[in-house]
C-alpha cells in the first residue's frame, strides 16, 4: 500500500489549516463586503505559513501547503475556482521564492510576504485583462488624462493610484510577516491559547451533492469552445460574435445549471453597463467623427461579452475537472504523492473546521487564533505521523468470520512469544440465532457478557441488543495499560457504535496515538467510513479467506519488532 511520505504528510495537515480559514473568514469577508478582503485572507495564510516553519522546517512546505489549499479552495460554494485556486498557490510559491532567496528569518519572509501580497494587486489587474481584453488599458488612462485636464494637473495621474496601491501592498505583506514571527516565536515557547470551538464542522458543497455526469469529451469541447469564442470575438464583426457567444453560452446552460450563476449577480450587470458607458465616453473624447460614441459603446459591449465568454468558460471547465477519470489519472501518476494529500485534506477539513473559533475572533484576536489553528495542526500531525503503518484492518461481509481469522492470528503470535493484548468478541448463538456476545481477553481467555437481546438491568439499549457499560469501561482501562508496552493490540467488531462516538471509540483514539500495533475487526460496509472517521492513512486491510491473510501474523511481528527499534 502506498504511504505518504512526511513532507506531504505536513503539507496535507498546513494545507488544510489554510484552506479551512480561507472558507471561514472568506465567507464571512464576503458577506460583510469588507474593503481589502482578498488581502486579509492572504495574510492569514502567510501567517500560518511562516509560524509553522518554526516547528516544520522541511525544505518546500510552502508550496505544497499551498498547492493544497488552491485545489481545496475549490470546496467553497462558487463556480469561479481558477482565479482563487491561482492566487493561492502562486502567493504560497512566492513566499517560497522569498525564503529560499534569503533563508528563513525576518529579511526572507518579509520580501517573500511582500511578493505574495502584492501578486494580490497584479491577478486583480491581470483578471482585468483576462476578462475584458487590451481596451481597459485604454479606457483606465483614458481617465487618468481626462482627470489631469479636468484638474489642471501637470503630474502623470496614470501611475498615481498603481503606485498607491503597491505601497498598500507591500505594507499588508510587512505587517503580515512580523505577524507570522511573533505566532512562530509563540508556537516555540509553547504558548497555550483555548478558545471554545464554534464550528459545525459541516461543508457546503457545489450543487448539494447531485450526481453529475462527468465527461472527457465536454472537457474538450468546453475547451474549444472558448477557443472559438475567442477567435470571433477578436476577429469578426458583431453581426458574429453576438450570435456566437450566445450560442455558446446556450449550450453551456443546458448542461451546465450552475453556469449562468454569474450572469444572475447584479454586480456583474452593473459592471456591465459602467464599462459600457465609460467605454463610450472615452473613445468619443480622442477620437473624431460622429460615430466616436457609437465606436465606444461597441467596444464596451464587446469588453463585457469576451467577460461573459471567460466567465463562464472557466466555471464549466472547472466543474469538469472533478472527472474520477482526471482523479484516477492523479492518482497513478508521478502526483501520487499530491493525490494521497489531497485524499487526507478532504476527509480531514469537516473536523478542523469544527474546532475553528468564529469569523469574529480571527478579527478580535489573529495572532492567537493563528496559533491555535497551528495547535490543532501539530495535533493532527501526531495523529497521522504515529499510525506510521501500524494500523491492520481485518474485514469481511457479516458472519464471515473475521473473529475466527483475529482468533488464528492470536494462537500463532502467542505460539511465538509475541506480546499480545486487546479482545475478540465471540457470537452467543441460540439455534443458529446471534442472541449476544462476549467480551473475551487475548491475554488470558477471560470472558464477560457485553451485549444480550435480554434486557438487562443497568445495560444500555443498543439497537436490538442491551449493552453493559460497565464491561465497556472495565475492558478500556484494561487496554490501556496493556499499550503502555510495545505490543499488538486487537479490538473485535469496530463499526457503527463507534462512528457514533461510543463503544471503543475513546480507546480505538487512544490506540492510535500510542506505541502499538492495532488490529481491528471491520465489517466490508464500515471500512471507509472508519478510515475517514478516525482519519486513518497508511492502513493495511485484509480480507477473510484471501492468501494473505496467511501472511499477517508475520507482517504484525516485524511490524512490532521495527516499532520497537525506532523507540
Amino acid at each position: 500500500m502506498q504511504t505518504l511520505n512526511n513532507k506531504w504528510l505536513k503539507a496535507s495537515v498546513l494545507g488544510t489549516t489554510w484552506a479551512a480559514s480561507e472558507i471561514v473568514l472568506g465567507s464571512f469577508l464576503h458577506n460583510l463586503r469588507v474593503p481589502f478582503s482578498g488581502n486579509i485572507l492572504t495574510a492569514i495564510g502567510i501567517i500560518i505559513l511562516i509560524s509553522a516553519s518554526y516547528r516544520w522546517k522541511e525544505v518546500g512546505l510552502f508550496w505544497r501547503a499551498g498547492l493544497i489549499c488552491a485545489i481545496m479552495k475549490s470546496l467553497s460554494p462558487s463556480a469561479v475556482i481558477f482565479g482563487p485556486m491561482i492566487g493561492i498557490f502562486s502567493e504560497a510559491l512566492l513566499l517560497e521564492f522569498g525564503t529560499r532567496l534569503f533563508g528563513r528569518n525576518l529579511l526572507g519572509f518579509m520580501v517573500g510576504a511582500t511578493l505574495a501580497m502584492t501578486w494580490v494587486l497584479f491577478q486583480r489587474i491581470a483578471n482585468f485583462l483576462i476578462f475584458y481584453g487590451a481596451d481597459i488599458v485604454q479606457i483606465y488612462t483614458g481617465l487618468m488624462k481626462m482627470a489631469e485636464k479636468q484638474l489642471s494637473m501637470k503630474v502623470d495621474l496614470v501611475w498615481l493610484p498603481v503606485v498607491i496601491l503597491v505601497v498598500v501592498h507591500v505594507l499588508f505583506g510587512v505587517l503580515a510577516a512580523i505577524l507570522g514571527v511573533r505566532t512562530g516565536w509563540m508556537v516555540q515557547e509553547g504558548h497555550r491559547v483555548f478558545f471554545v470551538p464554534q464550528g459545525d464542522g459541516k461543508l457546503v458543497k457545489k450543487d448539494g451533492g447531485v450526481p453529475f455526469d462527468y465527461s472527457i469529451n465536454w472537457l474538450v469541447i468546453n475547451v474549444l469552445l472558448m477557443v472559438a469564442g475567442f477567435i470571433t470575438v477578436n476577429f469578426l464583426s458583431i453581426y458574429w460574435w453576438v450570435p456566437v457567444i450566445v450560442l455558446i453560452v446556450i449550450i453551456w446552460a443546458s448542461r451546465y445549471k450552475s453556469a449562468l450563476r454569474q450572469l444572475t449577480k447584479p454586480k456583474f450587470w452593473v459592471f456591465f453597463v459602467i464599462i459600457t458607458m465609460l467605454s463610450a465616453l472615452v473613445f468619443s473624447s480622442f477620437q473624431e467623427g460622429s460615430d466616436a460614441i457609437e465606436a465606444g459603446l461597441l467596444s464596451g459591449v464587446q469588453m463585457n461579452f469576451r467577460a461573459i465568454l471567460v466567465i463562464i468558460g472557466f466555471a464549466v471547465i472547472g466543474k469538469e475537472l472533478y472527472n474520477p477519470v482526471v482523479k484516477s489519472f492523479f492518482k497513478g501518476s508521478q502526483f501520487s504523492q499530491l493525490h494521497l494529500a489531497l485524499e487526507l485534506s478532504f476527509e480531514s477539513i469537516p473536523n478542523v473546521l469544527s474546532r475553528l473559533p468564529s469569523a469574529k475572533e480571527f478579527f478580535r484576536r489573529p495572532v492567537s487564533v493563528v496559533y491555535l489553528l497551528l495547535s490543532h495542526a501539530e495535533e493532527q500531525l501526531k495523529s497521522y505521523s504515529s499510525q506510521g503503518g501500524k494500523i491492520f484492518i481485518v474485514t469481511g461481509e457479516k458472519e464471515e468470520g473475521k473473529t475466527s481469522s483475529l482468533i488464528e492470528i492470536i494462537e500463532k503470535l502467542k505460539s511465538r512469544g509475541v506480546r499480545v493484548g486487546g479482545f475478540i468478541s465471540p457470537r452467543i448463538m441460540v439455534d443458529g440465532k446471534t442472541i449476544g456476545y462476549y467480551i473475551e481477553s487475548v491475554l488470558d481467555g477471560r470472558r464477560q457478557l457485553l451485549m444480550t437481546e435480554t434486557e438487562q438491568n443497568g445495560f444500555q439499549k443498543i439497537g436490538r441488543f442491551w449493552l453493559d457499560p460497565v464491561v465497556i469501561k472495565r475492558v478500556t482501562s484494561t487496554i490501556e495499560e496493556q499499550a503502555l508496552s510495545p505490543s499488538i493490540i486487537f479490538i473485535d467488531e469496530v463499526g457503527r457504535l463507534e462512528m457514533e462516538g461510543q463503544g471503543w471509540d475513546e480507546v480505538l483514539r487512544s490506540l492510535l496515538l500510542a506505541n502499538v500495533v492495532v488490529v481491528i475487526a471491520v465489517r466490508k460496509a464500515f471500512v471507509d467510513e472508519i478510515l475517514k472517521h478516525y482519519s486513518i492513512i497508511n492502513a493495511a486491510l485484509y480480507s477473510c479467506g484471501s492468501e494473505e491473510m496467511s501472511l499477517l501474523p508475520d507482517r504484525l511481528r516485524k511490524t512490532l519488532s521495527d516499532s520497537m527499534v525506532g523507540n
